[in-house]
């Protein structure tokens, strides 16, 4: 498997995003505001790669439910909002 991830600018809310493909490469861009926060950079790695193995793996949560939705979307906000709000 190889991971490439790269810095870009996203839109607001977004930490970052992966690109959603049954390849075994894993390509994760990630926004440079968190580029220097470990826990956010961990968090969010984690969150993207489990996209990636949802998809691959066809795990579905729930009917109609796919891995490209933001499974995690309450989880990854309240993680940047405790990181922006001190």
């Amino acid at each position: 498997m190889t991971f490439i991830i790269s810095y870009a600018k996203q839109g607001e809310n977004t930490g970052g995003h992966i690109q959603i493909d049954n390849s075994n490469d894993v390509f994760i861009e990630r926004d440079s505001d968190i580029k220097y926060d470990c826990k956010a950079v961990l968090s969010l790695l984690a969150h993207e790669i489990c996209h990636k193995y949802l998809y691959k793996h066809n795990i579905k949560l729930y009917p109609g439910f796919s891995a490209s939705c933001d499974i995690n979307y309450y989880i990854w906000k309240a993680v940047l909002r405790s990181k922006f709000s001190g």
